[in-house]
């Protein structure tokens, strides 16, 4: 998306408008949901046991048909996105193929995903909670390397060392990396899953005595752990590389 964006626009305004345009609704709703929870103990145990139900029974009759459209045209935006994404990743992995064909290999992976999680799943929603908050940690950390990164930088990132090895830029940047592995390693200690094969998370909820069944241990925390320590790792060790890369960056113009 960020190529439909104008080339004179601020990166770092766009960033964080992106960032709070996905997530200040989320929260208002997550307000909205805690405090409809404390106004009433049985609406609260309710949002816990059978939240969907809770919620329809407090609204009018003809609510179901405006969130039953708003929520199929959501999660269609959610596959089209991906699918999308998915045909550059093919691209990007170096298979030689057009993006249409790329677009329908990848829709045919997602369907085939799809039917064999609802022929082999009995609870699909617990299995995609947890996939989704474990894939969200190391996401987390990218992310907040990525967009520390592109804050603090004053100029646009060099295309041709970006392409081509022996440029401004090292193949690797070591220290990234390492980060990316540590705060996805630390955020993973604090999320929690049920899933068979990924009840290993929360081991450091419990070697701090948080008990995984606890609602601080069920909080998933992790994710903000590890999006905190990836937007630290530029700030406070990479604002020297970048002004380096930078200053060379300037000297080849």
């Amino acid at each position: 998306l960020a190529r439909y964006q104008r080339p004179s626009s601020s990166g770092g305004a766009s960033m964080l408008l992106a960032s709070f345009g996905m997530t200040l609704p989320a929260f208002l709703l997550i307000g909205y949901g805690a405090l409809l929870a404390a106004s009433n103990n049985s609406t609260a145990k309710g949002l816990n046991s059978s939240p969907i139900d809770t919620i329809a029974a407090l609204l009018p009759g003809w609510f179901p048909l405006p969130l039953i459209a708003a929520t199929a045209l959501s999660l269609l935006s959610g596959v089209i996105l991906s699918i999308y994404s998915g045909g550059f990743a093919l691209g990007a992995l170096g298979v030689k193929i057009t993006r249409s064909w790329a677009t329908v290999i990848v829709g045919l992976l997602v369907f085939a995903v799809a039917i064999a999680l609802g022929f082999t799943v009995s609870n699909v929603v617990v299995v995609f909670r947890d996939l989704a908050t474990t894939l969200a940690v190391p996401v987390a950390a990218w992310a907040g390397i990525f967009s520390a990164e592109m804050i603090l930088r004053r100029r646009r990132f060099d295309t041709g060392s970006l392409l081509a090895r022996g440029g401004i830029y090292r193949d690797v940047n070591w220290l990234n990396v390492s980060m990316l592995v540590v705060a996805s390693v630390v955020g993973l200690g604090f999320t929690s899953a049920s899933v068979p094969g990924l009840g290993w998370e929360g081991y450091l909820f419990t070697a701090v005595g948080v008990p995984l069944e606890s609602p601080l241990g069920s909080t998933d925390v992790g994710v903000l752990v590890s999006l905190a320590l990836g937007l630290l790792t530029p700030l406070v060790a990479g604002i020297s590389t970048i002004r380096r890369q930078e200053l060379r960056q300037a000297s080849r113009a």
